[in-house]
């Protein structure tokens, strides 16, 4: 048995829309990709709200096939509060991609999990419980679109 278990909250649900990625090509870390934030929406039973089409994912694509995210973004409720979110995160691709990926190729199509500790900051006294709050995501990544659900880690 593990030494601890973790209980989580559901926070909420965020669809996000991206542009066309940017391919900036091989770096010393890999394949970079970038990929801008166009807007989005995002609900859960204690917030909801739009993603203001501002920010984006630094994406690579490590030697290793692993995708590796690099997201800043930033949340608007619907009562008008501005929530900045920073995240990293993982997509361990499966092994037919990682081989187009050894090849040159980049991600066709298809959706990718991904996991992610979305990390939050708000001058809002309501929505002030998310600055100490230690979050994890998972979601998949689709044509233009990611989505993910949100939980707090208790």
């Amino acid at each position: 048995m593990p030494a601890y278990q973790f209980d989580t909250e559901y926070l909420f649900d965020i669809e996000a829309e991206l542009s066309l990625p940017e391919l900036i090509g091989q770096v010393p870390e890999g394949l970079r990709i970038h990929f801008y934030i166009q807007g989005g929406k995002f609900e859960g039973p204690k917030l909801r709200g739009t993603l203001k089409p501002v920010g984006a994912d630094w994406f690579v694509i490590r030697p290793d096939g692993i995708g590796q995210l690099d997201v800043r973004a930033t949340l608007e409720t619907d009562d008008g509060a501005a929530i900045y979110v920073y995240y990293k995160g993982l997509i361990d691709f499966p092994e037919d991609v990682k081989k187009e990926l050894a090849q040159g190729g980049l991600p066709q199509g298809g959706e990718f999990r991904i996991l992610t500790n979305p990390t939050f900051r708000t001058s809002s006294p309501k929505y002030s419980w998310l600055n100490g709050t230690f979050a994890v995501g998972v979601g998949s990544s689709g044509e233009n679109k990611v989505k993910y659900s949100i939980y707090k880690i208790k």
